[in-house]
């Protein structure tokens, strides 16, 4: 259905690990349409075309196309600066890769900005989010997804380091510990993604001769609420990781509130709680 608007429009992409989401809104924050895939193929070309398909189906959908949009915004994990992605430990050969031309070209040219995915995701919940922060200016926001990120709003600023390169997730919590998809070992991300929720719980099924099929985050999270011994054990170091990197990160940057997101915050209060205490 399309949607009368008078302002200027803009598109948000959302790259994950694992999804890819687009959207249509106004100047408002208002959603007009949006899309939601599984990425098929985590290479960077491939990628690129999915994406450009995601933004043209999802601007037919309200009768519009790259001409009627004022800009576009993406957000993508990793280390993201001028319009690049240096790095991204979920999507492997993303190396120094202009992500930001590239979809700028396959979109009519409009102007493209890229951020990290937990500064956009901040940004949103600053502009669009709950009542009760919008006027906070010190918060720290953990996106808790395909793999773990923090985005730091500190005096009412962004902050996104010399390159881009303030990851969270990729603290180390315990060393030599569990291996990180960035290549080190013990981070928050490698016990508190919901990628590794479900690797960690597999793990203990097997151990206990018990055989699984390959699970989710969210899956573990409802096994917990079941009272799924494995699963409880599995939520419960998660919860250890992040709770560590809460206390460094509310030590230094002494923020007035910490904002979880994305699928493994699903988890509500068998999360909320522990770190609470």
């Amino acid at each position: 259905m399309e949607v009368s608007c008078r302002g200027p429009l803009f598109v948000g992409i959302d790259i994950g690990g694992t999804n890819c989401r687009v959207a249509l809104v106004d100047d408002s924050g208002h959603v007009l349409h949006r899309r939601k895939e599984a990425l098929r193929d985590l290479s960077f070309d491939a990628c690129l075309e999915q994406i450009g398909g995601l933004v043209t189906a999802v601007l037919q959908g309200q009768a519009k196309s790259c001409d009627d949009i004022a800009a576009i915004g993406v957000g993508c994990p990793g280390l993201c600066y001028a319009g690049k992605v240096s790095a991204a430990a979920n999507l492997p050969g993303w190396r120094d890769v202009p992500l930001a031309q590239e979809l700028q070209q396959r979109c009519g040219d409009r102007p493209t900005f890229l951020v990290n995915d937990a500064d956009a995701a901040l940004e949103a919940e600053v502009w669009t989010g709950d009542e009760s922060i919008r006027d906070v200016e010190d918060i720290v926001l953990l996106t808790l997804g395909t793999g773990v990120g923090t985005g730091i709003l500190s005096g009412g600023r962004l902050l996104q380091g010399s390159r881009g390169c303030i990851e969270g997730g990729h603290v180390i919590v315990h060393p030599g510990g569990r291996r990180c998809g960035c290549g080190q070992n013990g981070c928050v991300e490698a016990y508190a993604s919901g990628r590794a929720l479900g690797e960690r719980y597999m793990e203990k099924m097997a151990s206990t001769a018990q055989p699984t099929e390959k699970v989710s985050g969210e899956m573990v999270v409802k096994r917990a609420r079941a009272g799924d011994q494995g699963a409880l054990e599995t939520l419960s170091e998660a919860v250890e990781a992040l709770a560590l990197l809460c206390i460094a990160l509310a030590r230094i940057l002494d923020p007035q509130a910490f904002v979880l997101v994305g699928g493994v915050a699903s988890a509500g209060d068998m999360l909320l709680e522990p770190l609470a205490t």
